[in-house]
């Protein structure tokens, strides 16, 4: 399997057993959401990466939406997943390991006045494979 995958599928499980899927729909996606997606939902994705010949350095971005007015629900998911993402070091294989730094944290304004939207920016540091 190719370091992509396995980091894609360790960001994954991880958001789940933060934000699981309720009623059996999922509320963490990648790369967009449906149009149907149960609020509030994460968004994340790989945006960016440099290869420096002894790590990879991969950019996460994570987005938090919701459709309520009151923020409170949308601020505890973000640092829910913020308290144990960041500074979090796993190894994704016996050959392949990561650590996950905080960048930044957005609040990015929707046109849609009726949602809310949370983003967290990650430095992904990654050894081996």
């Amino acid at each position: 399997m190719t370091k992509m995958i396995n980091i894609r599928k360790d960001i994954a499980a991880f958001l789940k057993s933060k934000h699981p899927d309720v009623n059996d729909k999922p509320r963490v996606w990648a790369e967009e959401a449906p149009s149907d997606a149960v609020y509030p939902y994460i968004v994340y994705d790989f945006t960016n990466s440099i290869d420096n010949g002894i790590m990879e350095n991969f950019v996460l971005e994570l987005d938090f939406w919701d459709n309520q007015t009151d923020t409170t629900a949308l601020e505890t998911l973000c640092g829910t997943v913020d308290e144990d993402l960041h500074r979090r070091t796993v190894m994704i294989t016996s050959s392949l390991s990561a650590t996950f730094y905080r960048e930044n944290r957005r609040q990015i304004r929707d046109p849609d006045k009726r949602l809310r939207r949370r983003q967290y920016v990650y430095q992904v540091r990654v050894h081996g494979e």
